[in-house]
Parts: C-alpha cells; structure tokens; sequence
C-alpha cells in the first residue's frame, strides 16, 4: 500500500531497473512507481454501470471470446458467469446460425462501428437449457489498452413480439372493414374483412387512391371532403345521417357506415377507416318505417314499455314495463312529465326537457338518458321515443310512445369504443414500425454502397500494386475482404431490385410463357463445363408482366441449377401441373432438395437453408420471386425431400387449387 505526503492511500504500479558499474557489478536498485488511482476508479465505475445496464451485456475481444458479461447475462441466459468468460459467444447462438454468425462478426471487426441489430431481420438468443427467444442486438466497439473490445446490449423481445402478433390478429379478426390511407389519400393497410366486403384482393388494393371504394358519381366530392378533413381531423363518425355508398370490385353499391380515426406517425398522419355494410340495417329500417303505421304501439309491451300522456293535465297511462325501466316493481297512480323528470338523473334532466319541448314543435320525440332506480337507485340508460297528436285547433294534446332499457347496448357501445381506441393504439405502433423498416431498408440499399465500394476499390489496388510485398496470410486476409464485399454489393443490389419490384407497377400484356422461358436460359451463366439436361415442356399464353415474370424464371433456373452442382448429371424441367385451375406453372430440379418442416420460411427474406460456405447466395432470390408472384395477384410454394431435389409452383392471378406432386426424377448422381 502506498500513500501520498497528506496520508491518503493511491494504488500505484511500479518498475525495477538494476544499476551496474563499469565492470558489470551491481551497485544499486532504481524503482519507478506511477499512479494508477484514476484508472482503477474508472474501472470499478465502468463496472458499476455495466451490472446496472437494464439489458445483458456481453463483451467480447476480436477472436470472440467472452471477456466481460453482467448480471443480467447470467439472468437472461441461464449461465453463470464463470461459465461464459472466456467462451466464444456463439455459445449463446442457435446452432443453425454458428457458421453465418462467425462471418458477420469476423466482418464487424474489421470496421466496428455502434450498430443496431434486429428492428428488421430476425435475430435469437439461445439459453442454457436450449430454448431461443427473439432479440435486438446493440454493438458498440470499446477501445482499450489491450485493443479494441466489442460491446453487445441484448435485449429479449418476446413479449414485444407477442403483443404483434396481437395486434395482427385483432386487427384482421375486426367485424368491420378497415381501411388505413395516407395523407395523400392512398390505400397503405387493409384487413381480410376489406377484402370480403368489397371483392378486392389485398394487393390490389394498396397505393391505390381510397376513391376506388366510393361511386363514380361521388369521387369529386369525396376527395374535397377527404381534404378538408385532413385540416381537422378528429375522431368522426359518419354515416348515421348521411347516405353513404361503398362500391364493390363488380360496380354494385351498398349503403354503409364510416369511423374515421386520426393517426400521428413519424412519418405523417394517417386516417383509419372502419367501414361497416348497413344494407340489413336499412332494409330493416324502411320495413319499418313502410308497416309503422299499421303496428300498434301496444303489441310491443312484452319487449318496450308503452306510455300514452296526456299534455293537458300532465297524466300519463303507462304498462308495467315503463314503470319496471324507472325502477318500480309494479304500476305506479300518479305520473306525468314532471315525476319523470325526478327519475332521470340530474345531468340529463336538461337534455330531456330540450327533447320533449323539440316534440311539441316537430311531433316527434326522442331521447336517451339514464335513469335512477326507485328503489334499488342503481343508474342504467333508457331510450324513449314517440308522437305528438294535435287537436283540430293544431294544439297538441296527446303524445303516446314506447321506452326501452338499452343498458346492454350503452355497455356494448363503450367495450367497442375501446377497442376502437386499442385499435387506434395498434394502428400506429405499426405505422410507425412499417416507417421504422422503410428507413431501416433505405440504409442498408443506399448508405452500404459508398464504403463498399471503397472496400473493393482499396482492396484492388492493394491486390494489383502491392501483392509481391504482401504474405500469404496478408493476401489470403485481401482475397477474404474482397469476396465479402463482393457478397454484400450482391445483397444491397438484391436488396435494390426487391424494394424496386414493390414500387413497380405492373404491366400487364399477352405473353408466351416459352418465349419468355428461352430468355431465362440465354441469360445463365456457369453452364459451359457441367452436364445439364433441360425438360422443357409447351407453357402457355398468360396475362401477365414479361419483364418481372422472366426474372421469376431466372431465379428458379439460377437456384436448379445452384443446388445441382454436386449432381453428375442436372435435370432441370419445366411445365404446367396437369387438371389444376388455374393453370399452374412448375420448376424441378434433382438437387439437394431441403427439410420440408422449413418450407414456410423459403420465400423470407434473408432465409437460407444451406450454409453459404456450401452454396453461395444472399437470401433475397425467392423473397423476390414471391414479390412478383403476389403483384400479380397469385401465389408461390415449394414441396421437396432432402436429396430428392426440389418443385416449385406457380400460379397467375388467383390462390392455387391443389396440385398433384411431380414425383422425384431418376437421374445419375454424383
């Protein structure tokens, strides 16, 4: 221990050097000591804000090993901590993802940077006991005197997830169609209930102006009253005193009822429509009106009860029920408007004063209120309604009508206004998580493109100038640079072409499938020196894109022929499933094939079921072929076995029927 003049304790490190004569005999000692107090108290204070970080906190040095891990590590994982330091971090990785994880962190370290991870690719933790859970990842890099460290802040997502999946499931589960527009007035969200109601598909649907759901006759007014609500939006419903159509995809009309809810995003607002079809309701409700004078009043008192006052003296006949809805058990001998009114509760006596004085105006009476229980005073909501009779002198003199209990119904208006509301909540978590991935998308597509290409250009020129002055390690190391900045520009122009295909509006025109089919093949490369035998069938005439259906062809012809490579001999055919409608097209290959439990992540992006080191490719491939598929309002899918090759299928315009399997091709393997 040592101490400074004034007595206070400081840590110090200290240095020996031994001291000679001329003849070599040591004559003395000399010893250096420096302070280090300053260093080990920022030390123990980077300590103490490690173990009190809310997420894991995981750091680890170049090689990936574990160097320092906090409490929440070892809660979040399941170890402890002696049993991570000093383990490669992939411990805590799935083990599907070992190979491409290495990669991804050998290629951060040569320019670490802080990085967010997951808001937009799918990314899992794996505990001790084996289970994994979905994560966001935060890398910072730490510079030291040992080197640089990198720091990683995992944060367990699952119940982030959950509450999506909520949402996507309350949000499609929704009675009513919901239609979600932009402040220009396109379609950018829609439900199923969308879709049945108004004949549309999904995808036909979105960025397509919302005047595509209204009349002819109504797209100039209704896009000025689009516009002025946008100046003033607010909660709004519409349609209950109005008469508003809805036109479906076949030109028919029907009347329905709109909720307009306003949304703030990051990005702009936005404007949920709930739309709901009241053609019952207004058959009902002309029925009604058509029959109403021929009903009397009384054959409803099992279900209403019916009053008949008299104006002039303020008496009023009642049946049992109308007393029942004010709280009394059986009939009561006086009443009239004033005993009434000592019924109601107080906050709605004006209101129903303002409606009864309007009645003796308009011969119609109207109104809603709560009433207070006579006898148990407990409050519930009552709607009465009814008619003014007039004297030969137009004096009113008689109003006779019927009151109901609707309590069930206040209460069922006040569950469906809250879920309006959660609604409402969950509309622009997603619109801001859809704004979130749109600029996610923008950073990896363009940001990624100048420093790429500062990697290969620099990587080159050491490559052609300087190779004879480097090692093979060195050189070795410059090949490993250049591959992977040759995969990540593939990944951002894939990336590119994706995000272009959505933009992309389709072209539609009569196109021969087999012209577009001999395109696809010219356009391969890499078959000069493999044995490749093509089964190409006669395909049809279809309406379709050409220039986004060829890419489709490309795509699979460049997969068939990727995942044959270790084949003798590839097959690769092409044709139409027999007795299927509509005409479905099919692509197989005798390759690989893969696990059929994983088809349904195929067509993700990002999603790959081979190992890079053994076949190359970026995981945007089949997420594309997808894209087109859907624009062009039909479906994609794939059936295989491991090494029994693979089939795809697709169809144009419509959901696939079910299509008979192909079955495996016979072929020489290598």
């Amino acid at each position: 221990m040592h101490t400074r003049r004034d007595g206070t304790p400081i840590t110090v490190s200290s240095r020996w050097a031994l001291r000679a004569d001329a003849a070599g005999k040591p004559i003395s000692i000399l010893e250096s000591n420096r302070d280090i107090s300053h260093r080990k108290q920022e030390e123990k204070e980077f300590r103490n804000l490690l173990e009190s970080a809310p997420d894991a906190m995981v750091i680890v040095d170049r090689s990936g090993k574990i160097q320092l891990i906090n409490a929440q590590t070892e809660k979040l994982f399941g170890y402890s901590r002696e049993e991570l330091l000093g383990q490669q971090v992939e411990v805590l990785v799935p083990q599907r993802f070992h190979g491409e994880h290495s990669t991804h962190r050998e290629n951060y370290s040569h320019s670490p940077k802080p990085r967010e991870m997951g808001a937009g690719s799918e990314l899992y933790g794996r505990r001790k006991d084996g289970t994994e859970f979905p994560v966001e990842i935060s890398l910072s890099p730490l510079e030291t005197q040992e080197g640089v460290l990198i720091s990683s802040a995992i944060r367990d997502i699952t119940d982030r997830k959950r509450a999506e999946t909520k949402f996507r499931d309350l949000f499609e589960s929704a009675p009513d169609a919901i239609v979600i527009v932009n402040e220009q007035g396109r379609i950018v969200l829609t439900n199923a209930q969308t879709e049945k109601l108004f004949g549309y598909p999904r995808q036909e649907l979105l960025d397509q102006p919302v005047e595509i759901l209204v009349p002819h006759r109504f797209h100039g007014e209704h896009a000025g009253h689009r516009q002025n609500y946008s100046h003033s939006p607010r909660p709004r419903a519409m349609g209950a005193d109005l008469e508003l159509f809805g036109r479906r995809k076949d030109g028919t009309e029907f009347p329905v009822e709109i909720s307009h809810i306003p949304i703030e995003t990051g990005e702009g607002k936005l404007v949920s429509s709930a739309i709901r079809d009241v053609s019952d309701r207004r058959l009902a409700a002309e029925a009604l009106k058509a029959s109403e004078e021929r009903l009397q009043l009384a054959l409803e008192a099992a279900q209403l009860g019916v009053w008949d006052l008299d104006l002039i003296n303020d008496r009023a006949f009642r049946s049992l029920r109308h007393d029942q809805i004010f709280g009394y058990d059986s009939l009561q001998p006086e009443w009239g408007v004033q005993i009434a009114l000592k019924h109601i509760v107080p906050e709605d006596r004006e209101q129903f004063q303002s409606c009864f004085d309007q009645a003796l105006a308009t011969n119609t009476f109207s109104a809603e209120f709560r009433v207070r229980g006579a006898q148990d005073h407990s409050v519930h909501w009552a709607f009465a309604q009814g008619r003014v009779y007039r004297n030969e002198n137009d004096k009113p003199v008689r109003m006779m009508g019927v009151v109901s209990d609707t309590t069930a119904r206040k209460q069922a208006e006040h569950q469906i206004e809250l879920h309006r509301q959660e609604l409402a909540r969950s509309n622009a978590d997603l619109a801001a998580a859809n704004q979130e991935l749109e600029a996610f998308s923008y950073s990896v597509s363009h940001d990624l493109r100048a420093p790429l290409r500062h990697i290969d250009g620099f990587a080159r020129i050491l490559k052609e100038e300087h190779a004879a002055e480097l090692s093979e390690e060195a050189q070795r190391y410059l090949e490993r640079i250049l591959h992977g900045a040759n995969h990540m520009g593939h990944l951002v122009d894939d990336l590119l072409n994706l995000a272009r295909i959505g933009r992309k509006e389709l072209v539609r025109q009569r196109t021969k499938l087999d012209l577009l089919v001999r395109e696809a093949l010219a356009d391969l490369p890499g078959t000069e020196n493999r044995n490749v035998e093509w089964r190409v069938e006669p395909l049809p005439e279809v309406d379709c894109d050409p220039g986004l259906l060829k890419l489709v062809f490309n795509n699979l012809f460049g997969n068939a022929l990727k995942f044959t490579r270790t084949r003798q001999t590839a097959v690769i055919e092409v044709g139409v499933s027999p007795s299927v409608s509509p005409t479905t097209i099919f692509a197989r290959d005798n390759g690989v094939g893969f696990d059929p439990k994983y088809a349904d992540k195929l067509f993700g992006v990002f999603q790959r079921l081979h190992r890079q080191e053994d076949f190359e490719g970026t995981g945007v491939g089949l997420a594309t072929v997808q894209r087109i598929i859907r624009k062009h309002a039909g479906e994609v899918w794939a059936e295989s076995e491991v090494d029994r090759g693979a089939t795809f299928f697709f169809s144009l315009g419509a959901k696939r029927a079910t299509a008979p399997v192909p079955q495996p091709l016979e072929v020489s393997r290598a």
